[in-house]
């Protein structure tokens, strides 16, 4: 439960390269969770799939900047979308 079931990045600079973030749960950002408003996550040709999240099954962005090169995010959601974004934005 919680947040960040695979990744918590709070506040940080963090960057995916050709990786996966699978098969992981919690309550917000099943796969992963990207909180503040200087949080950066950046993924570059990376899979965030079969997690499982109350609200944001794959990725809950919350505050902070989200950027999408190339990446996949699929997952479960059992409230809310498997993005789920909140005061943050996203660059694909």
């Amino acid at each position: 439960s919680g947040g960040g079931g695979g990744i918590l990045n709070n506040s940080g600079t963090l960057t995916l390269n050709n990786s996966t973030v699978s098969a992981n749960t919690a309550d917000y950002g099943g796969g992963i969770l990207n909180t503040n408003s200087a949080a950066m996550l950046i993924l570059n040709n990376s899979t965030v799939s079969g997690n499982t999240g109350y609200s944001g099954g794959g990725v809950y962005n919350e505050g902070g900047t989200l950027t999408l090169n190339s990446s996949t995010i699929s997952g479960i959601a059992i409230y809310c979308t498997l993005l789920r974004l909140r005061h943050g934005r996203v660059f694909s």
